[in-house]
């Protein structure tokens, strides 16, 4: 029987980018579920030019009925081709699993699909994950450093909601340890698609579980059901450190966006918003560009971001005398 004969009761949506050594491991890791319900694997390929594609038409052509292989396109961005993936999956429920991640039991779709089908009070279902770092081998279990109301059996969303957007680290909920009902999402897409789909957030994950927990509750199943993995692109260069604090940036405006948006205290998120303002604003000065360090400073006074007052000492210092080994010496002095 073809994937088009078969209504699916959960869509997993698998995107890749030039993730050609790790890509076959996320989808056996999928295909091998042991689920009582019929299950399909939409596959949205970001234009990646390392022979990623090619694998994945073979599972495609391996497993008809469950890989559904979107139709090659130029780079869409992380953003664009979520939603991209998504607007083909036809489940009641969405799971993810990211190109270079991997699920790590067999039963992980079962045991979430039957806590969310049986409660409509539910937007989403997690569990923990387990942190790999691929640069130096290390895992680190994500299961038991966020705060136990946050791993109860059901957890209201605004409670978990304002957690995700004032969190600095670990993140108390990953989307993609997660199952979720896509009718919530979708009407989230409805009615204000702009907070949903952005791509100025610089992700898709954060508006996505914000929209979900806005409107429900989630329940949390004890254990790690993903392996996700870090460590595997340089952040040494220049170019990466600036597309680190860009990024940062745009998920800190983006919690404070969304927090207005569903109307979470901003209080409620300073000590978390200071942290990472910080971090933004220590990748500025160890890269040495006047430019960014002024699109950050405006950017965080326009939306209030608390900054230290030894953050705005240095500012002050490299303004007047731009010797910028001065500003890194202090900054680390500052930090030890």
């Amino acid at each position: 029987m073809s994937v088009s004969q078969v209504q699916p009761e959960v869509s997993v949506v698998v995107l890749s980018y030039n993730q050609r050594y790790t890509v076959a491991r996320a989808m056996d890791s999928i295909l091998e579920q042991q689920c009582a319900f019929a299950f399909e694997v939409v596959v949205s390929d970001d234009g990646s030019s390392d022979g990623t594609r090619e694998l994945l038409e073979k599972y495609a052509r391996d497993y008809p009925d469950v890989v559904r292989l979107l139709p090659a396109e130029p780079n869409r961005g992380i953003v664009e081709n979520y939603f991209h993936a998504l607007s083909h999956c036809r489940g009641k429920y969405v799971a993810d699993c990211a190109g270079d991640d991997y699920w790590l039991t067999r039963h992980r779709l079962q045991d979430m699909w039957r806590r969310l089908d049986g409660d409509d009070s539910l937007s989403l279902v997690f569990t923990g994950w387990t942190v790999i770092n691929r640069a130096s081998g290390c895992s680190r279990d994500v299961n038991t450093e966020a705060d136990g109301r946050l791993r109860a059996p059901v957890v209201p969303g605004r409670t978990l909601l304002t957690a995700l957007l004032g969190y600095h680290n670990p993140l108390p909920v990953h989307l993609s340890a997660a199952l979720y009902r896509v009718s919530v999402l979708r009407k989230a897409l409805d009615n204000y698609p702009e907070m949903v789909k952005n791509a100025g957030f610089a992700c898709e994950d954060l508006p996505v579980l914000a929209a979900l927990l806005a409107s429900g509750d989630a329940a949390y199943i004890e254990g790690s059901s993903l392996a996700y993995t870090v460590g595997h692109v340089s952040a040494t260069s220049e170019e990466d450190m600036r597309r680190v604090a860009s990024f940062h940036l745009a998920t800190l405006i983006a919690s404070i966006r969304l927090a207005r948006h569903y109307g979470v205290p901003i209080a409620l998120l300073r000590h978390g918003m200071a942290r990472k303002a910080a971090f933004v604003m220590a990748q500025a000065f160890n890269l040495h560009d006047r430019t960014l360090r002024r699109d950050i400073d405006s950017r965080l006074s326009e939306y209030g971001v608390p900054v230290s007052w030894h953050y705005r000492l240095l500012y002050a210092i490299t303004a007047i005398n731009p010797v910028w080994t001065m500003a890194v010496t202090l900054n680390r002095m500052l930090h030890r």
